[in-house]
């Protein structure tokens, strides 16, 4: 398959932010979780690593078809084909991962944070959305 020099610089960007993302997150669990009292923070930063390997992907997405996916699509468009495909080059992920929690990630489009793009978060330790330990893509005020 040839591919323009544009398409194989941002595959290869693609890859190299998503694999990065996903071996940083895999070394630093490894290296955080055996020591209990610091598996905490090794979840947030984990789940911190898991929102930026997203938002790479729907950026990417974005710039492929001209908008990211809707609120009703949610992320299995980063995976499979949505129903209007038009210049859709994915799969920009291979599976849509759960957060550290095991719990789903949280997509809104358009974002009530981040007006623009997208809100996209865990719910956090406690699985409720909305409370104090939720980890963001966008700045909470404290």
């Amino acid at each position: 398959m040839i591919v323009s020099r544009d398409v194989f610089i941002k595959m290869l960007t693609y890859v190299i932010n998503v694999s990065g993302a996903l071996i940083l997150a895999i070394f630093l669990a490894k290296l955080l979780l055996p020591h209990s009292r610091r598996s905490g923070e090794a979840r947030i930063m984990a789940a911190h690593v898991q929102i930026a390997g997203f938002t790479t992907a729907l950026n990417i997405f974005r710039d492929d078809t001209g908008f990211f996916p809707l609120s009703s699509e949610s992320l299995t468009d980063l995976v499979q084909p949505p129903h209007l495909k038009q210049g859709w080059k994915g799969p920009y992920l291979t599976e849509i991962p759960s957060d550290p929690w095991q719990h789903a990630y949280v997509y809104v489009c358009p974002g009530r944070n981040n007006r623009d793009s997208f809100d996209l978060y865990s719910c956090g330790p406690d699985g409720l959305a909305g409370t104090e330990d939720d980890i963001t893509n966008w700045a909470k005020n404290k």
